[in-house]
């Protein structure tokens, strides 16, 4: 469905460096209503999986 269109198109991005990807950004779909809701999220340096721990 849709959220998997949108990971393979992020895939794409990635591999084919083109485009904006979502790095740093979450991308919220909320599929009753049809919209996109954008978050930005910032790198916690004690985080087991994004900081540097």
């Amino acid at each position: 469905g849709v959220i998997g269109v949108l990971q393979a198109n992020e895939a794409l991005k990635l591999l084919l460096k083109i485009g904006t990807p979502l790095v740093g950004r979450i991308l919220f779909y909320d599929g009753l209503a049809s919209c996109f809701e954008e978050l930005n999220v910032q790198q916690v340096q004690e985080c087991p999986c994004c900081g540097r721990s």
